[in-house]
């Protein structure tokens, strides 16, 4: 390989042209057993400090029974190959993502909030409220920083609107733009998003959340979003005409493609989120990290956030935590101290180190 990898000057073939060529074009079964024998042999060595967190992930999962090397490494493999390593780890690229959505390392293919329970929480729910969502054991956790892996919001529904934002600010705020109420706004000047929260039900029940997820920007039911292993949920300090303009906000982002890039920078594709962080912009600041040259704002960061201010400064109330155990199969309804300190969890807390 090393031969063949060197600089032919007479063809004008620069050094690692075979290994560009190997990484870019093998099926990914194949490419990807290059890259975890480069792991564990050292390869990318250059690269170490960057990839930190993705080689604890790979060496994290290659623990667990039963799991070949070959679908360890097309986790890793999730960039598409031709780029730099840099580009690889941090965003996860679209060619493997896809497949990596619906990919578990265990057996386990229900999650610990059922569907059932999940739809019951809009007892609790009100619109604009952020949900955070942890599922285990999924590969598409690796590269995403911390334990808390995904956001989406709920944007309730329009018979919920009518009597939600019927406050005297929100109705005014509605007519200074020509419009009755925030549904008939809604209506106009998001249709698509309209007619999706409108017009369709899951088994009885109303399409009610907005989510980034590898198809896009999808708006969904509550009882297939919360579905999970963990659940937190907050809800902004705003005022109703403030939530009202923050759901305006991010149902404009409804059928974008998902951001494979995860460039901040932009608002042609979107993650999930850039969703809260774009739709909160102007009324509440979240702090961003940059990786790898890039503006990045976690589901993980935005709780770490919420710990930082925890009290009465604090831009978020806390709303509830089902927090989920493996080992028993159970949630448990934990409270605002616990859900405070659930950004600090390791990313594979499951694992006996």
């Amino acid at each position: 390989g090393e031969i063949i990898n060197d600089t032919m000057p007479a063809e004008g073939i620069p050094a690692g042209t075979y290994g560009s060529f190997k990484r870019s074009y093998l099926p990914v079964a194949l490419k990807a057993r290059f890259i975890v024998t480069d792991i564990d042999t050292g390869g990318f060595q250059d690269n170490r400090q960057v990839l930190s967190g993705l080689i604890d992930d790979l060496r994290v999962i290659k623990k667990v029974p039963g799991v070949s090397a070959g679908r360890i490494a097309a986790a890793y493999t999730a960039g598409s190959l031709n780029k730099t390593i840099k580009e690889k780890w941090l965003p996860v690229q679209s060619d493997v993502a896809r497949w990596m959505a619906h990919r578990r390392l265990t057996r386990r293919k229900d999650n610990l909030i059922s569907g059932a329970e999940a739809a019951l929480l809009k007892n609790s729910m009100k619109p604009g409220d952020i949900m955070f969502q942890r599922r285990e054991w999924f590969l598409t956790n690796m590269g995403i920083p911390g334990f808390w892996t995904h956001n989406a919001i709920y944007t309730g529904t329009p018979g919920v609107w009518d009597e939600y934002f019927n406050d005297e600010e929100t109705i005014k705020w509605c007519r200074a733009q020509g419009f009755t109420d925030f549904t008939a706004l809604v209506k106009a000047l998001r249709p698509n998003a309209y007619e999706a929260l409108a017009g369709k039900q899951r088994d009885g029940e109303e399409y009610s959340v907005i989510e980034a997820v590898e198809k896009g920007v999808v708006i969904t039911p509550l009882s297939k979003s919360a579905a999970a292993d963990s659940l937190g949920v907050l809800r902004p300090r705003l005022s109703r005409m403030d939530t009202a303009a923050m759901l305006l906000k991010a149902l404009g982002y409804y059928g974008l493609p998902y951001d494979y890039d995860f460039n901040f920078l932009t608002d042609s594709a979107m993650v999930c989120s850039e969703i809260v962080f774009k739709s909160l912009e102007g009324k509440i600041s979240l702090p961003g990290k940059t990786v790898m040259g890039k503006l990045l704002v976690s589901p993980n960061d935005i709780v770490e956030h919420y710990a930082s201010l925890f009290g009465s400064d604090s831009p978020f109330e806390f709303i509830l935590f089902l927090d989920g155990y493996e080992e028993n199969g159970k949630i448990v309804s934990a409270g605002a101290e616990e859900f405070r300190i659930s950004w600090k969890r390791p990313k594979w807390h499951n694992v006996d180190w």
